[in-house]
């Protein structure tokens, strides 16, 4: 072997002991991206070097990143159609190109040159894959003090490439773990947020009793309930359901219990706190979103419940071994129009009886053969509860969880129970 050989070989086994320390040491995928064109240019003794991403989703390549003959950084945006150009046949047909004259190839694209202002001789191009994913393209340009690359300078570099992938893939991989992580932290943020709009502990009130239940179906959810006393005989309640799931479906859910304590006040009745939530829900844009919801009105000495409903499930009254519909006429979920006049539904609780509240994520509750929980099983359930607000709640969780088994929930869960006492 002569010596221009065996120093070239030298040189590349140095580049390709950086680089493996590279993979070792850094740890921001975007200054390994950096460090590999320098090593590349360094590993092939070119003046040039370029690293092309693979866009999965249009199939195209895209100049992230390249490194001039002077050393300089480029980052100017280049997308080189699927196919087209040294990259994109080398990517395309998963071959490495040894190319000594770039502007004699038909393959060659032009446009990155005028878009440069440099002027390519001649490329080494290698495709970047793993597991035949393809990841990219790393290519180098102009071979320094000779015409062209030649085959050993090929076989080098693919040596090189190979460390290349292995290096990104390691710090994808971290940073997807990190982005994980980071995700997860985000979203138990959030649960703690969206628990502090429901309340902490249940009212403790002469006459009445209350208990409430809430699961969201993923970390987050959209259903939501409160008990608002403005006086000791004069208590809203609610239970909601937000459309959709999620960290949207959380945020309309705060909004919402935020307009409504906004809107209440002494003497309203529950059909004009309805509508005038609903007005200042309509006069913001809920992105396709609306929310079915109960509002009531309570007093707990005497029993008297009043209520209105915006596309809700009607309510359970639970009496002496058994339970049965209450009438619920309704009108538009909230958010939809305007001005929208809600009926007001009432009825009397005497001693020992509950008005239960619930979303559909108790009657569509599905079991692993998709059978639904349904209103039948929710009224024997109830039916066979002690009459107090808390056996009520509990009874209905775990015959939902019973009915579910190992099924994830479809869908948020939210259950109030009203005793009176």
């Amino acid at each position: 072997m002569d010596t221009g050989n065996l120093q070239r070989l030298l040189q590349a086994y140095r580049g390709l002991v950086e680089i493996s320390h590279l993979i070792n040491s850094i740890t921001e995928y975007d200054v390994l991206l950096t460090r590999v064109l320098e090593v590349a240019r360094k590993v092939a003794h070119a003046e040039a070097s370029s690293l092309f991403l693979h866009n999965a989703s249009t199939g195209d390549l895209e100049l992230v990143i390249a490194r001039g003959p002077d050393g300089e950084i480029d980052h100017a945006h280049v997308v080189i159609p699927r196919g087209t150009g040294i990259a994109g046949w080398t990517l395309e047909h998963e071959q490495p190109v040894l190319i000594p004259d770039a502007y004699s190839d038909p393959r060659f694209y032009r446009e990155v040159d005028q878009k440069s202002g440099f002027t390519t001789r001649s490329i080494l191009c290698v495709p970047l894959m793993r597991d035949r994913e393809k990841i990219g393209v790393l290519q180098v340009l102009n071979a320094v003090d000779k015409r062209g690359f030649d085959e050993t300078d090929l076989e080098i570099f693919q040596a090189f490439s190979s460390l290349v992938v292995t290096a990104m893939i390691k710090l994808r991989a971290e940073k997807q773990q990190l982005q994980q992580q980071r995700l997860a932290a985000d979203l138990e943020l959030a649960a703690e947020l969206q628990l502090s709009f429901l309340p902490d502990k249940m009212p403790a009130h002469p006459g009445a009793e209350y208990a409430a239940f809430y699961r969201p179906a993923r970390n987050i959810g959209g259903d939501f309930y409160d008990i608002i006393a403005l006086s000791p005989t004069d208590v809203f309640f609610v239970l909601g359901d937000v459309s959709g799931k999620g960290v949207p479906a959380a945020l309309v859910m705060a909004q919402t219990l935020s307009l409504l304590r906004l809107a209440l006040a002494p003497g309203l009745t529950s059909s004009e706190a309805l509508r005038r939530l609903n007005q200042a829900m309509a006069e913001r844009e809920l992105r396709r979103m609306f929310v079915t919801a109960i509002i009531g009105r309570f007093n707990p000495l005497t029993g008297e419940m009043e209520y209105a409903s915006a596309g809700h499930h009607p309510p359970v009254l639970a009496r002496a071994e058994c339970s049965i519909k209450l009438p619920c006429e309704s009108a538009l979920p909230l958010g939809v129009l305007p001005d929208v006049v809600y009926p007001t539904n009432r009825i009397i609780l005497h001693q020992d009886e509950a008005a239960v509240f619930f979303s559909d994520g108790l009657c569509e509750s599905f079991s692993p053969d998709r059978e639904l929980f349904g209103t039948e099983r929710i009224h024997s359930t109830i039916a066979r509860a002690p009459h107090s607000a808390t056996a009520i709640v509990e009874a209905l969780v775990e015959a939902e969880t019973a009915h579910r088994r190992d099924t994830d929930p479809s869908d948020d869960l939210a259950i109030l129970a009203i005793v009176k006492k």
